[in-house]
């Protein structure tokens, strides 16, 4: 699934990015990952299959249209967005305690 990611646009290190944060969530107990974002991060979350579950209305601040809202931080997901070339730094133990 990566795969076609990256030939949707994205690049490998975008998604590595992505994977290693909901790697370190799950093994940190988290479900789910709260954010204020840009929209158009938020529209490169769903382009990488991570779409965001907004909170309410964008809004402006400063010169950025904001977003607040929540990622999904499971297994399913790391599959998702993980890339071939993706390597973990996390090590085996923790990774068998989650």
């Amino acid at each position: 699934m990566a795969a076609e990611r990256e030939r949707a646009g994205l690049h490998s290190a975008t998604l590595a990015m992505f994977a290693g944060i909901v790697e370190w969530s799950v093994l940190n107990g988290y479900r789910e990952i709260v954010t204020a974002t840009d929209v158009r991060l938020e529209r490169i979350f769903r382009r990488a299959g991570w779409p965001l579950n907004r909170l309410g209305s964008p809004a402006q601040i400063n010169e950025t249209r904001s977003v607040a809202g929540l990622l999904t931080a499971d297994w399913q997901s790391f599959d998702r967005l993980r890339p071939r070339i993706y390597s973990s730094s996390f090590s085996l133990h923790q990774k068998e305690v989650a």
